[in-house]
């Protein structure tokens, strides 16, 4: 992970060049550039995530029908294609890079439970308290996670983010448990309110303790 983050720190810093040099998008460089970015992105957050499907459209240059196949001269299209493609790339990185900060501080919730020494007091470094219909004994269902909302005022479209988000929290607790997509949907339900947090978020990320812990 840490290596393809780098990436996308470099292919950042890189833009600011490409600009400066108004570097051709045929370029062996600029093709290296291109697939080590889009290549970073889909080992970070999935080759079906939106950053990598937004990157991976951008074509650099104005694509067109060229007659026996030869490749048409550099144009003033081409590099106004070039600058355009080059401000949107840089804004994915941006938000990816942005993306990945924040996934640190949500890690510590997430993160494996601490192995006491023998003959020691141990305890988990997070204790997590949650008021809710479920208690900690009991495997946690989405379904009935979003029962429980039933007496807070949400509109159609909250609820269906809220179901969004806790399925695909889900989703990753029972599969790779990918920070940034974890991250991305405990942020979604924050905004949502206090109770939604509690209620959803909560026994979700308990859930992956227990998973962490072997129980």
């Amino acid at each position: 992970m840490a290596l393809h983050m780098q990436r996308l720190r470099d292919g950042k810093a890189k833009i600011p060049e490409f600009r400066g040099k108004r570097t051709n998008a045929h370029a062996p460089e600029f093709k290296g550039w291109k697939d080590r970015v889009e290549q970073a992105l889909g080992a970070l957050f999935s080759k079906d995530h939106d950053y990598t499907k937004r990157f991976g459209a951008l074509t650099f240059w104005r694509r067109r029908i060229v007659v026996g196949g030869a490749r048409s001269g550099w144009s003033g299209d081409d590099q106004a294609r070039l600058e355009r493609d080059l401000e949107l790339a840089e804004q994915i990185l941006v938000d990816a890079l942005e993306e990945l900060d924040v996934a640190p501080e949500t890690a510590p919730t997430l993160a494996p439970p601490h192995r006491a020494r023998p003959g020691s007091a141990g305890q988990l470094p997070i204790v997590v308290n949650v008021t809710n219909i479920l208690s900690q004994a009991t495997a946690v269902h989405v379904s009935q996670l979003l029962a429980s909302l039933q007496d807070i005022d949400l509109t159609p479209g909250q609820r269906a983010a809220v179901e969004e988000h806790a399925r695909s929290l889900e989703t990753e607790a029972r599969g790779q448990q990918r920070w940034p997509i974890m991250a991305k949907s405990l942020e979604a339900l924050k905004t949502l309110g206090r109770p939604v947090y509690e209620r959803v978020a909560l026994p979700l990320l308990l859930d992956i303790l227990k998973k962490q812990a072997g129980m």
